[in-house]
């Protein structure tokens, strides 16, 4: 029994297409949404805006020495401390999103208490020089430390001029 259709010799049929199930939508979590997914992110709860890693914990940075040095019992910049100055300028003034931490440092030489003072006086002389070649002052925050945090023993001569420095870290 036939339908009725005649199908001309050499022609080919066609089967109708066969519908494909459309797959279930995948839902990929991201809920601190800081561009990683919560199946991988070991810090579920870091705040908006902030710089992770792969697995989704805040990038915290290092300090960064800029290298300054002062003399004993004193606050001034030396001519010769510039050009590290200038380069950080040039970092702060490409990354207009960073803030800086300032943290300056003395040798243990003298009064505990004076030198705390000193060390807060390097820190607002280089935040000045820093403002005066136009890093905005509510990017920059000025702490001294005093003796309190030695790179080095205060043993030698050369040890104490490495403690009395001015380092920094990027804060966003």
């Amino acid at each position: 029994y036939t339908l009725g259709l005649a199908i001309p010799f050499g022609a080919k049929t066609v089967q109708a297409p066969v519908s494909q199930p459309i797959p279930e939508p995948v839902v990929v979590l991201d809920g601190d949404n800081d561009g990683v997914v919560d199946a991988e992110d070991k810090c579920l709860t870091t705040p908006a805006g902030v710089e992770v890693d792969a697995s989704g914990c805040e990038i915290v940075p290092e300090p960064v020495d800029l290298g300054i040095v002062f003399e004993t019992d004193s606050d001034m910049i030396k001519d010769n401390e510039l050009s590290k100055i200038d380069e950080f300028v040039a970092y702060l003034k490409k990354v207009p999103s960073s803030n800086v931490k300032l943290e300056a440092h003395t040798d243990s030489v003298g009064n505990a208490n004076y030198n705390l003072g000193l060390s807060q006086r390097r820190a607002d002389s280089v935040k000045a020089k820093l403002i005066s070649m136009g890093i905005e002052n509510s990017r920059i925050e000025a702490v001294g430390y005093g003796e309190s945090q030695p790179k080095v023993t205060n043993d030698t001569a050369q040890n104490r001029q490495i403690n009395r420095r001015v380092t920094a870290k990027i804060v966003k």
